[in-house]
């Protein structure tokens, strides 16, 4: 048992409070085992990409971070942002069950249902790479003005599941993902993501210089992913083709 956490079944670490999961992995990284998935009850410092801050403190929301240590069985590192983005996903539809839910994807992780549903932080340390997640259960935080939205808000009537149970789903689900990627590959989570990506075959703003500020960015047409995980993007008067790894987009209106 790690000093100041509860352990719970499959490698789930449990935390009351915290400044950040991924930094909590990041001390802790050394005894911690691959797959292990670090949960908090709030944190007092989350973030998100470019850090930015993530409010934590809304109870009942999932508030984790995985630890892999092992990614011999993945082709291209660039495609994990990809393929966890639809582990996140497969996780929020199999919290709401038989509840039919349009929850699509923005490039590069983030998951929407009428507003931002959950968003996903890739970090590396000493070799290892810590995914961060945060999904809205119980409540949609404030973003900086980002419209977010919720389990309980996509279906009011569910009785919302402990962090804990959420946890143990999250555990199950990658664990098939991770071997259906080693006997299928990458494929059907390309696919999976293009075919709930809420702005395929659209123009958006495209930022490579990332940041709050995207007065700098360029509109592009967004064509999909490649097989490495890069977004296929290129200008909107037919200009060549490019991939682009890292940036962020936003949603002409």
């Amino acid at each position: 048992m790690i000093k100041g956490g509860t352990v719970l079944q499959n490698g789930i670490i449990f935390l009351d409070s915290v400044d950040s999961t991924n930094e909590y992995v990041k001390k802790n990284m050394t005894k911690l085992n691959d797959g292990a998935i670090v949960v908090a009850g709030n944190q007092t410092a989350g973030r998100g990409r470019f850090a930015r801050k993530w409010n934590s403190d809304i109870s009942g929301n999932l508030y984790c971070s995985v630890v892999l240590k092992d990614l011999s069985w993945i082709t291209a590192v660039t495609q994990l942002p990809v393929f966890i983005a639809v582990v996140v996903r497969r996780l929020a539809l199999a919290v709401l069950g038989d509840y039919k839910a349009d929850i699509g994807f923005k490039w590069p992780n983030d998951l929407y249902a009428g507003g931002k549903l959950a968003g996903i932080l890739i970090e590396t340390e000493s070799g290892c790479y810590i995914v961060g997640i945060g999904l809205n259960i119980a409540g949609a935080p404030y973003l900086n003005e980002i419209k977010a939205s919720s389990i309980a808000s996509i279906n009011p009537a569910l009785a919302l599941p402990t962090q804990d149970s959420v946890a143990e789903q999250l555990s199950n689900i990658l664990d098939a993902a991770i071997f259906e990627y080693s006997e299928s590959g990458f494929a059907p989570f390309k696919s999976e993501w293009e075919d709930a990506c809420i702005h395929l075959n659209r123009d958006v703003v495209l930022n490579e210089n990332v940041g709050d500020d995207m007065k700098d960015g360029k509109t592009v047409f967004f064509m999909g992913i490649n097989n490495d995980g890069s977004a296929r993007v290129k200008g909107p008067d037919g200009d060549k083709e490019f991939a682009v790894y890292y940036g962020e987009l936003k949603i002409h209106d």
